[in-house]
C-alpha cells in the first residue's frame, strides 16, 4: 500500500454519526447527548474536540464580524509536516476536507481552545430556557481528567482496565505508534524500533473510534494528547506515541500547535446553577 493511501479508504463515505455539534444547538438537549457526568459538578464530553465542532466556532466569528479573532484562532496546518512528508496532504485536506469532519482538531494554541470554550459558553448561556445557568465550558484539571479517565477506579492503567494495549485477538485497543523497546548491548540503553510498516503512515483516527471507557468517554488514551487547564500540558499520549506513553497518566508538555494535541471539553456546574 502506497504512503497516505490507507488515510482516504474508508473516509470518504461520510458517516450520518451526530457526534459534532455542527447541526445542532448548544442546549440542554446537545449536553445531554455529548456529555457525561464524572463527578459532582462535572461533566466532560464523550469525544474530543472535532474538526466540524471547531469550523463551527470559526464560522460564528466571521458571522459576527470578528476577522481579526478568527485568524488568530485558525489551526496551524503546516504543524502536520513535522511527521515528514507522507503528511503534506493533510495540510492542505485534514482540516477542511468534509472525510475528516468527525476528527479530532489539531494544531491550535491555548488561546485558540479558550476562546472558543468562551464561545460554547456563551453559546448555551444565549438560549432562553436551560438547566444550568450558572454552566461554564472548560478544560479539566489534571486530577479531573485522570478521574475521568479511570472511571473511578485508581487501579487502571488504561481506560480499558487491563494493563494491555491489545485485545487478546491481538486487536488494538488505542490509537498508538507501534514500536518495540530492544536493548543496545552498545549504549547499554533502550532503544525503539518501528515495526516494519514503512508504506504505512498512521495518523488521528474518528473520535468515536474503538471502545469507550465505564464512563462512556472515548479515546481518553491515545488518539490525541489533550490539553487540560494546566498551561502547556497534555494528557493520554497521542497517535505518535507508543504504548508506554499512552497510558492514563501519561504526560507530555506543549509549546508550538502540534498535530499531536487536541482537547476534550468539560462543563463546570456550580452548586444549585
Amino acid at each position: 500500500m502506497k504512503p497516505l493511501l490507507y488515510l482516504f479508504i474508508g473516509m470518504l463515505s461520510l458517516s450520518g454519526s451526530s457526534i459534532s455539534q455542527s447541526n445542532s444547538t448548544v442546549d440542554d438537549r446537545w449536553i445531554k447527548k455529548q456529555f457525561v457526568r464524572v463527578e459532582e459538578g462535572l461533566m466532560m464530553a464523550r469525544h474530543e474536540t472535532t474538526n466540524a465542532d471547531y469550523r463551527r466556532f470559526l464560522d460564528a466569528l466571521l458571522e459576527e464580524g470578528k476577522t481579526e479573532e478568527y485568524l488568530r484562532c485558525l489551526p496551524d496546518t503546516q504543524s502536520w509536516l513535522k511527521l515528514g512528508v507522507q503528511a503534506t496532504p493533510l495540510v492542505s485536506h485534514y482540516f477542511r476536507n468534509p472525510s475528516f469532519d468527525h476528527y479530532p482538531v489539531t494544531g491550535l494554541k491555548r488561546a485558540s481552545v479558550d476562546a472558543y470554550l468562551q464561545w460554547l459558553t456563551k453559546v448555551y448561556r444565549s438560549q432562553e430556557k436551560i438547566r444550568h445557568s450558572g454552566a461554564v465550558f472548560s478544560l479539566a484539571s489534571r486530577d479531573e481528567w485522570i478521574h475521568a479517565a479511570q472511571a473511578g477506579d485508581t487501579s487502571k492503567v488504561y481506560p480499558w482496565g487491563s494493563g494491555f494495549i491489545r485485545n487478546n485477538r491481538g486487536e488494538d485497543l488505542c490509537n498508538y505508534r507501534h514500536v518495540e523497546l530492544q536493548f543496545d548491548s552498545t549504549t547499554r540503553q533502550y532503544v525503539e524500533i518501528p515495526e516494519k510498516q514503512p508504506d504505512i503512515f498512521r495518523g488521528t483516527t474518528r473520535v468515536d473510534t474503538y471502545f469507550p471507557n465505564a464512563f462512556g468517554l472515548f479515546n481518553m488514551s491515545g488518539n490525541v494528547a489533550e490539553m487540560i487547564n494546566e498551561p502547556g500540558t497534555a494528557m493520554g499520549g497521542s497517535f505518535n506515541d507508543p504504548a508506554w506513553k499512552v497510558r492514563i497518566k501519561s504526560e507530555q508538555g506543549f509549546g508550538r500547535p502540534t498535530p499531536m494535541v487536541g482537547f476534550r471539553a468539560a462543563i463546570r456546574i456550580p452548586s444549585g446553577g
